[in-house]
């Protein structure tokens, strides 16, 4: 069975995304039912410092729900989280908080209201978006962050190993990123390129900015 890159997903300590097989295999539940025993993510909690009042939040690519909750646990007054997975939803019926709506759709669908968020995070999700998905979707969402609002996630650079031709997923060079965050302060840009392997061991170059930014206008 031909091993494909499946959905954005972190491998714990190691942040490595991870792959699913296709078709019938169930290696995204098995990674969520994993990721459900983590803490959120680091970049997460660096993310939420940063945020000046905590109103709204977005959480693009949930998954197991973790950095969701830890966005609830931090007082943020609502907190929308967004999965396409059918697995996804499970874990997001176990948050029974007045404050959280969960969708279980493409998250290119949902309605991105103009300065409505607070924080928004995209923990490996965004680079398995197209890259007319994500051209039409990313000034879009950048929109939807008010002023003063944090924005965390990852972009994967040209030198990603899954840049190949009909990838349909989108790589950006460090100029690329510096010009989409032109309206936005970095408080964390870090670029990383490093051999390693993928969470079901496949040898892979990775390349990717991790992102903190706050917009400024």
């Amino acid at each position: 069975m031909t091993e494909i890159p499946c959905r954005a997903a972190m491998d714990g300590t190691s942040e490595i995304p991870l792959l699913c097989y296709h078709h019938s295999m169930i290696s995204w539940e098995k990674y969520l039912a994993k990721r459900s025993e983590r803490p959120p993510r680091e970049l997460v909690a660096s993310a939420v410092r940063e945020v000046a009042e905590k109103g709204q939040a977005l959480d693009l690519g949930a998954g197991a729900m973790v950095d969701t909750q830890y966005l609830l646990d931090s007082g943020f007054e609502a907190v929308l989280a967004v999965d396409l997975d059918a697995a996804a939803a499970g874990y997001a019926a176990a948050i029974i908080d007045e404050r959280f709506t969960f969708q279980n759709r493409n998250f290119t669908e949902i309605d991105l209201p103009a300065q409505s968020f607070d924080l928004v995070t995209a923990q490996y999700s965004l680079p398995f978006l197209s890259p007319e998905e994500f051209a039409s979707f990313m000034p879009r969402l950048l929109t939807a962050l008010r002023n003063e609002g944090i924005f965390t996630g990852q972009l994967s650079g040209v030198h990603d190993g899954w840049n190949v031709p009909g990838a349909q997923k989108n790589f950006h060079t460090k100029d690329d990123v510096l010009a989409l965050f032109s309206d936005f302060e970095f408080t964390v840009f870090d670029e990383v390129e490093e051999d390693k392997p993928t969470a079901l061991g496949q040898d892979k170059h990775w390349h990717t900015f991790n992102i903190i930014a706050r917009k400024l206008r």
